[in-house]
Formats: C-alpha cells, sequence, structure tokens
C-alpha cells in the first residue's frame, strides 16, 4: 500500500514538472507514506499543495500505477527493487535477465558482459 501511494504521489508531482524531485525525496524519507507524509515532502519540493492534494484525491494516477504493478507481478517482479537486464531482438522480442532485490555491482556487470557476448539471435 505504500508503495502504491508513493507511486501516486511521484506522478502528481510529475503534473508540475517535479517527478524525479519527489522520487529522491520519497527514498530519502523510507517509511510509512501516509497522506499526511506525502503532503509534508510535497511542501518541502515547493509543490502547489492544492494541485498535489487533488490529484492524490481524485485517483489520477491509481489505474496507471495499478496496471505498473500488474505488469511487474506478470513478469515475475514480487518485491523491490527489481531490475530486468537484456537486449531487443531483430523480431523486437526482448530476451532479458531478471534480477531480484538489491545486487552488488559485479552481479550486474556479469549479466551485462554476458549479453554483449552473446550474438544476437534471428
Amino acid at each position: 500500500p505504500d508503495a502504491r501511494m508513493a507511486a501516486e504521489a511521484a506522478h502528481c508531482a510529475g503534473d508540475q514538472e517535479k517527478y524525479w524531485e519527489m522520487h529522491d525525496t520519497l527514498f530519502a524519507h523510507q517509511g510509512a507514506k501516509n497522506p499526511d507524509t506525502l503532503n509534508s515532502l510535497a511542501g518541502e519540493i515547493k509543490l502547489d499543495l492544492n494541485t498535489f492534494q487533488d490529484c492524490l484525491d481524485n485517483g489520477k494516477y491509481q489505474q496507471a500505477v495499478s496496471e505498473h504493478l500488474a505488469a511487474g507481478a506478470a513478469a515475475g517482479v514480487n518485491g523491490t527493487p527489481g531490475f530486468f537486464i537484456g537486449k531487443t531482438q531483430k523480431d523486437n522480442t526482448i530476451v532479458a535477465t531478471a534480477l531480484k532485490g538489491a545486487q552488488p555491482a559485479a552481479v550486474f556487470s556479469q549479466v551485462i558482459d554476458s549479453l554483449l557476448e552473446e550474438k544476437a539471435t534471428p
């Protein structure tokens, strides 16, 4: 529930050109993301609070966030962080490796190096 509310808050901040500022602020202030906390964080990044609150109250991004969560679940994502590293094939399909949880840089390097060594399939 907190992640969903935080995602909606970031999108609402994006309406005021401050998506990434809210994103970074949310990560800097981990913990419960209740409406009061979100409004406080919105104030910190100088959002118009009425516009921000209207966006949350009206559920403007509720559907989009639900769709993103469903797409992630369908792809096997069941927590954060989650990463897919892959490449697009000639037929526009994507072949990817899923990395679940926080991983050291060496794991990312190994997956990327193995992809770079492979020849693209037709």
